[in-house]
């Protein structure tokens, strides 16, 4: 929490704490930051039981994601935030949901141009998204790909 605001690494470790009795993201009364569970999921991941199935530009990984949250398993996606000179921005992390993979694709306005999120012909897992100080982008219950603009990067993970 920063400022008394949710963030995207505190929703998504509440959401696993509360649906799943996951804790491994907690620290102290916190959570740890969306940089530090991506590099930890890629990383050493599995040293906390976390497994990877892939990345989000392979659509057997994608489909995969969506399976394991429908049979009821905690899934995750994460990327890392990019570099800007010497400083990392923060990264993100979502929570793979039940539902139906879909297409999608939207145009919207990032840092006052317009862009299209667009991931091709991958077909995404549904997902939950919080992004601090941009209310208008959380959602529940879209395609992944409603998260990013590009899918490069980003890890899907579970825990069995």
């Amino acid at each position: 929490e920063i400022g008394g605001r949710a963030a995207c690494h505190v929703c998504l470790g509440r959401a696993l704490e509360l649906l799943f009795g996951n804790t491994d993201f907690k620290v102290g009364s916190g959570y740890m930051l969306a940089n530090d569970i991506a590099s930890g999921l890629h990383n050493t991941g599995a040293s906390m039981g976390w497994k990877t199935i892939g990345v989000a530009t392979d659509q057997v990984a994608l489909s995969k994601a969506q399976d394991l949250a429908n049979a009821g398993k905690p899934v995750v996606a994460a990327r890392l935030g990019g570099v800007n000179g010497a400083v990392r921005r923060a990264g993100h992390v979502v929570l793979i949901i039940p539902g139906t993979a879909q297409k999608y694709e939207f145009k919207d306005v990032v840092n006052g141009s317009p862009v299209v999120f667009s991931w091709g012909n991958l077909i995404t897992p549904n997902a939950a998204s919080f992004f601090l100080d941009r209310p208008n982008k959380f959602f529940m219950g879209c395609p992944l790909s409603a998260t990013w603009q590009k899918p490069d990067g980003v890890g899907l993970y579970y825990k069995p």
